[in-house]
C-alpha cells in the first residue's frame, strides 16, 4: 500500500532501482509507483524531488525521483513479482518522505499527465 517500497530490476536488466508506492489504490486496484536513481548533476535530472542520504535506509547517496518512468501496478502484480523473486521488499518510507515524493509528483514537468488522476489518492 501507500508508502511501501520494493527493489526491482529494470525490464532491460541493466539497473536495480528502489521503487515507491505513492498512492492509495484506484477503483481498479492500481497504484502509482515511482523509482529513484542517482543524482549526477548533469543538468538533465528532474529536480522536483531530490532524496538525500539518510531519508530512507536504502538511500546511500544523493538521488532523485524519475517521474518520467512512473507506472501503474496492482498490488497483486507486485506480490507476483515478489513470489517470483523479481522484487525485494524494503522498509516503508516515512510519512514525511512520502509527502515529499507526492509533492514532487504534483510539481514535476516529467510525470505523464495520465497519472494526474492519482493526485486525489494521495
Amino acid at each position: 500500500m501507500k508508502g511501501n517500497t520494493f527493489g526491482r530490476q529494470d525490464d532491460d536488466g541493466d539497473n536495480f532501482h528502489l521503487r515507491f508506492v505513492i498512492s492509495d489504490p484506484d477503483v481498479d486496484n492500481r497504484v502509482l509507483v515511482v523509482h529513484m536513481t542517482t543524482f549526477k548533476g548533469n543538468g538533465r535530472e528532474d529536480t522536483s524531488c531530490i532524496l538525500n542520504t539518510g531519508e530512507h535506509p536504502s538511500i546511500k547517496n544523493k538521488s532523485y525521483i524519475r517521474y518520467d518512468n512512473a507506472l501503474e501496478l496492482t498490488m497483486t502484480e507486485i506480490l507476483k513479482d515478489k513470489l517470483a523473486g523479481l522484487v525485494t521488499v524494503n522498509k516503508d518510507i516515512s510519512s514525511q518522505l512520502l509527502k515529499k515524493i507526492q509533492n514532487g509528483a504534483q510539481t514535476s514537468y516529467a510525470l505523464p499527465k495520465k497519472y494526474f488522476k492519482y493526485f486525489e489518492l494521495f
